[in-house]
């Protein structure tokens, strides 16, 4: 039950500030860039494609998949040396397994290897985090990820336990995005909105490691509660 909460969404309406895919597209290099997509939602990844491809003509673009497992890389790296094809591609990735969303929509996003983009799966399994990991937590963090259990609040007992594990599972993503990166042109990481929300995720993770402009942005309203850091494309 804990970690069935890890992925919840909230159902409240809120003002996001708006920003186009133009005004992303021109954010100076080197720049890390979240993208909080509604998992497996073709309109979402849709507006991905679309700011990778528009990052992709400035300048050498990483895009780094939570949806797909980071221990299935070297699957990726055949794709993108064209020895295999999408369909393989899938099957070896063990999509299904791990992500339990619709790959179809994932497609054209993929096929950016094909215009140089270096993709990177970096998702990691669901776990607690280590006694012997410590992790930054972002204070507040609970109050911004409240309004997710809305419709089922853990127990009051597991409120720390359940933070700590999100804010682990959101350093485990931004560390190994940004080992993935190079440094230069720009990291594009996509990853559940949940983890995007509020500020306090990934981007917040990420601005304590790298010294590159961190950037976040949702990929669309989706009848989600906005934060006064949430900025969504529109």
């Amino acid at each position: 039950m804990l970690f069935g909460l890890l992925f919840m969404t909230s159902s409240l309406a809120g003002d996001c500030v708006r920003v186009s895919a133009r005004e992303v597209g021109n954010i100076e290099a080197p720049a890390v860039v979240v993208l909080g997509e509604r998992r497996g939602t073709p309109y979402d990844l849709w507006r991905a494609n679309q700011v990778v491809r528009k990052l992709s003509r400035r300048a050498p673009t990483t895009l780094a998949l939570e949806s797909a497992h980071h221990g299935r890389q070297s699957a990726i790296d055949r794709f993108a040396h064209g020895r295999t094809d999408l369909d393989t591609l899938e099957q070896e990735l063990a999509w299904s397994d791990y992500w339990d969303f619709p790959f179809d929509p994932y497609r054209p996003l993929l096929r950016g290897a094909q215009r140089g983009v270096d993709l990177q799966a970096v998702g990691v399994d669901r776990q607690p985090r280590p006694s012997d990991q410590p992790v930054p937590i972002p204070p507040g963090y609970f109050f911004i990820l409240e309004e997710a259990f809305a419709s089922a609040p853990p127990p009051v007992m597991q409120e720390d336990r359940l933070v700590e594990a999100i804010a682990y599972r959101d350093h485990r993503l931004a560390r190994g995005a940004l080992e993935a990166w190079s440094g230069e042109g720009y990291l594009v990481i996509l990853a559940d909105r949940f983890h995007v929300e509020g500020g306090k995720g990934i981007s917040w993770q990420l601005k304590r490691m790298s010294p590159a402009p961190v950037h976040a942005f949702l990929l669309a309203d989706g009848g989600s509660a906005c934060h006064p850091a949430d900025q969504i494309l529109r």
